[in-house]
């Protein structure tokens, strides 16, 4: 009569009580009728033996559940669902009373500590949990409960692999009048998450660094380039003074000696500027850099910076047209 899908399992369970000397055990499982009809029934079995312990009688009481079980169905599958949900969550949740005794817990709290369930089952694991553990769920426990409300927070503890970082959520729990019957807690896991924290923390603190080092080496280096530029610079103001002789103004190599210090004059101004643009960026950096607003042309300015070009754009042969026949002026933004 019992149904092919369950009677296996129907079969598994008798034998598991006859191996334990269970005498009395109780079923739920579907039969077929006469008529082909499928109905669930619970069977409460039983078990009759001789003096010698040899089975005699099983006598039965089956109560067809039909209407029962699909009544229920809903609730079932939704404490299933919530079952399934609980102990395959990689987080710890367990309930306990308002005596701190374990209600029920997932077996992830097991798999941690390597502690079987049943003996954690209706104690409340004081005595087979280390002592630092212990305090810490005890103190969260009661501080949702005495809060009537969630408590959350962070805490490390202390597994067989190592310090874990945890996220946990206490939660009371009550009855439908609002009586307090216990707490439910759920401990996340976030040790990764705490070390990659730390880690861009540390990378944060060595980039920081890398640029103060560098903010710190660009002004030295800005001063020690611009200090020799001076000197440089009057030394050509000399050289000109110096071709501008009237004797020396007749030698047929005078003027390309004029175009010579021409370039090199231009050289010595690029050179300056590249070495104010320094000190501006660690002026920038150390927050030092003060702008002020002034007439500019823009025609003008692109005008000039197409000219440092021109020597390095005719060096590859390239050329480059500037269309600018207005000034275009407007107040900017200087140091």
């Amino acid at each position: 009569m019992v149904h092919p899908d369950d009677r296996e399992r129907v079969i598994g369970e008798i034998a598991a009580c006859a191996a334990v000397g269970r005498d009395r055990f109780e079923q739920e499982y579907r039969v077929v009728c006469g008529d082909g009809r499928v109905r669930w029934v619970d069977d409460r079995t039983a078990i009759e033996r001789d003096a010698a312990g040899r089975i005699c009688h099983h006598r039965s009481i089956l109560a067809d559940i039909t209407e029962k079980r699909a009544a229920d169905e809903p609730r079932r599958r939704s404490e299933e669902l919530l079952r399934a949900i609980v102990e395959n969550t990689t987080a710890i949740v367990y309930a306990k009373d308002t005596e701190r005794r374990i209600l029920t817990l997932n077996r992830r709290f097991a798999e941690v500590w390597g502690i079987p369930l049943a003996e954690l089952i209706g104690t409340t694991g004081d005595q087979v949990l280390p002592a630092e553990i212990v305090e810490k769920f005890r103190a969260s426990d009661l501080k949702a409960m005495a809060a009537r409300a969630p408590v959350q927070m962070e805490m490390t503890l202390p597994q067989p692999d190592g310090v874990h970082t945890y996220i946990s959520l206490k939660v009371p729990l009550c009855d439908a009048s609002g009586v307090l019957y216990g707490v439910c807690g759920i401990c996340t896991d976030i040790t990764e998450r705490v070390e990659a924290q730390k880690e861009c923390e540390r990378l944060l603190g060595e980039a920081q660094e890398a640029l103060r080092v560098r903010d710190e080496f660009l002004s030295i280096a800005s001063h020690e380039l611009k200090t020799p530029l001076t000197p440089l610079r009057l030394h050509m103001q000399l050289l000109r003074r110096h071709l501008s002789d009237p004797a020396l103004a007749v030698h047929p190599r005078t003027q390309s000696f004029y175009k010579l210090l021409e370039i090199s004059n231009q050289q010595l101004e690029r050179l300056t500027k590249l070495v104010d643009d320094l000190l501006d960026v660690s002026r920038i950096s150390a927050g030092q850099l003060a702008m002020q607003l002034e007439d500019v042309d823009l025609s003008s300015l692109a005008r000039d910076t197409a000219e440092g070009f021109c020597q390095e754009l005719s060096s590859v042969g390239s050329c480059l047209s500037l269309c600018a026949s207005e000034p275009v002026v407007g107040r900017w933004g200087g140091a």
